[in-house]
């Protein structure tokens, strides 16, 4: 319950920059670009390198997001690139998967909404990767079938299904990082965490109480210091932005609902209104009322 709570805050959109297939000599980045972004593998195998790590072989139905923008290059080799020389970029070819030595992919750019979105995705590490073959990520390989089936189905012709496709692929990444990656980190991953978990379902049940430090280490049934170490070791940021994402989750969704910035300061915890509309402007990028102005504008 609390993984699906605090997921429900990402808003993302993803746009497709290319797909197509490379053979032979050839390398992809979509770095410096000041943009998170992504690569899923639809056929052939390559590598993702990074500055500082190991190369990392990708396969059919692999996928790696960058939440930020992030220094990388694919290339069909393990040997590491030169990342002080330009990318060695080639045009890309129709997909054929029945052309040996190729790499199908698709790559693109993920946008997401400031706010909750900021506060989720500043928690997490700047690359997720997914592995298609994985134990229980059956759903995610459908989800790359179903992208290969709308490619192959409307050649020449993108489908706007291809972008929603990614963004759910996005999701399961998440999740699945949150909750089998022992090296995972960020708000996501605390919910793996029983106690952390039920702290969470409760501060979502009542934002407005007075969620101090000692009374979510109480809530947890844990000391002060052994509460700190655990959420520092899990979440790698602090119980305040915690209480802030639970807040000004409940706040979006009051407003939603139409409620005056009184009503939803008195719902979220915070002593005035003037208090509350400064927390939300930092947090959400804009004041309560120009949020609530620009949702209506979207419908």
């Amino acid at each position: 319950m609390a993984e699906a709570l605090l997921l429900s805050g990402l808003d993302v959109r993803a746009s497709i920059f290319h797909i197509g297939q490379y053979c032979g000599r050839w390398e992809a980045s979509l770095s410096g670009r000041l943009r998170a972004g992504f690569h899923i593998v639809l056929h052939g195998d390559c590598w993702l390198h990074t500055p500082q790590g190991e190369a990392v072989a990708l396969r059919p139905g692999d996928a790696v997001f960058f939440l930020r923008d992030t220094p990388h290059v694919l290339s069909p080799r393990p040997a590491p690139p030169d990342f002080s020389a330009p990318v060695q970029r080639r045009d890309m070819t129709p997909l054929d998967s029945a052309m040996p030595q190729a790499t199908g992919l698709v790559c693109g750019f993920l946008d997401f909404r400031p706010g909750l979105s900021g506060l989720l995705i500043e928690s997490l590490p700047s690359a997720i990767l997914l592995h298609g073959q994985a134990p229980g990520l059956q759903a995610a390989r459908t989800l790359v079938d179903l992208l290969v089936a709308e490619m192959v189905g409307r050649p020449g012709e993108p489908s706007p299904l291809i972008e929603r496709l990614v963004e759910l692929l996005l999701f399961y990444a998440l999740r699945h990082h949150a909750r089998y990656d022992t090296q995972a980190h960020g708000l996501l991953a605390l919910a793996r965490d029983p106690g952390m978990a039920s702290l969470i379902g409760a501060m979502i049940a009542e934002p407005q109480l007075a969620w101090t430090v000692d009374m979510m280490a109480s809530h947890a049934h844990m000391s002060r210091a052994s509460f700190h170490r655990r959420f520092s070791l899990l979440a790698a940021t602090t119980p305040a932005q915690l209480l802030l994402y639970v807040r000004m989750r409940a706040a979006v969704g009051a407003l939603a609902e139409g409620m005056s910035v009184e009503q939803v300061c008195e719902r979220v915890g915070y002593q005035s209104p003037g208090a509350f509309s400064r927390a939300f402007t930092r947090a959400m990028g804009c004041s309560p009322a120009v949020w609530r102005k620009e949702r209506a504008s979207h419908g």
